[in-house]
């Protein structure tokens, strides 16, 4: 590579060769650490399994490709008992090119190799004794919740819930397998379990409190007095070319109001529903 940089700006690509250091270094420091205790332990590139699209910073991972490389790269140890380190949060492109799949996506690359490995269980080790009633550092009486679905503990993470990647649960639900989110300051905790469908039944009616913090919310109006047919698919096209998500949307008789949770890419949309529509933003 010639150049990394423009300015004081570090191109997409070399961000990813960056940040892709320190999960390899940690990486390596854990394997030693566990052979020098007598466990048979062996360290695996991650890029050599987690295969991924070329869209750097926030690649999207490729289940199919993945699956095959975690059973040739994987399995053979595995089926010798051997305990095997590698990295999440990276991966690398067809062509070997280091990518990584956005914060917290460590969560992601565990539940991701879980699935392709067909576990019997994933599991999520943190700080905090397991998925909470709220965020802990807001309410330290906060209450650890013993069992949740998947479905559950996927709005939670979408809707701001640190403890889990808004990705984590997709692999397991593909496959069924169940999640186990645990503290590390305490491993002998039982964590929160999370599965189709608990084995027991519960009554509440609000289970957990998520937030998210620097939302924006755009408003967009038709240019008509009235929302005429197709408007809004015109709104939600602008952002699935984009590939914007979207988190909460309000219509009304003139226009629609919608959140999203970052500011990445929103210029460039307001820019496109200017041609159609008012539009404003309010951060």
């Amino acid at each position: 590579m010639s150049s990394v940089a423009t300015g004081c700006m570090l191109l997409p690509r070399a961000l990813d060769q960056v940040a892709a250091h320190g999960e390899r270094w940690s990486s390596l420091l854990l394997v030693h650490s566990l052979m020098e205790r007598g466990i048979g332990a062996c360290w695996v590139d991650a890029r050599d399994v987690m295969i991924t699209s070329d869209e750097f910073t926030r690649a999207t991972p490729l289940f199919d490709l993945i699956e095959t490389r975690a059973r040739e790269k994987f399995l053979p140890y595995l089926q010798q008992g051997t305990v095997i380190v590698t990295q999440g949060f990276i991966g690398a492109t067809r062509d070997g090119i280091t990518t990584t799949i956005g914060r917290g996506g460590s969560d992601y690359s565990a539940a991701i190799f879980g699935s392709a490995l067909d576990a019997e269980e994933i599991q999520i080790w943190t700080d905090v004794d397991g998925i909470l009633t709220a965020d802990p550092s807001i309410l330290p009486q906060a209450c650890r919740i013993k069992e949740m679905t998947f479905d559950e503990a996927a709005e939670l993470a979408y809707f701001g819930a640190k403890v889990l990647h808004p990705s984590t649960i997709l692999p397991a639900v593909k496959k069924n397998i169940p999640v186990r989110v645990l503290n590390s300051k305490r491993p002998e905790g039982e964590g929160t379990l999370i599965t189709e469908r608990p084995s027991s039944s519960s009554h509440c009616i609000v289970k957990s409190v998520a937030y998210k913090e620097n939302i924006s919310v755009i408003t967009i109006k038709s240019t008509r007095m009235l929302m005429n047919h197709g408007f809004l698919a015109l709104v939600f096209e602008v952002f699935a070319r984009n590939k914007k998500s979207i988190d909460v949307v309000a219509t009304s008789e003139v226009g629609v109001s919608l959140t999203v949770d970052n500011e990445l890419q929103v210029d460039q949309i307001v820019a496109e529903l200017q041609q159609f529509a008012e539009v404003s933003v309010d951060h």
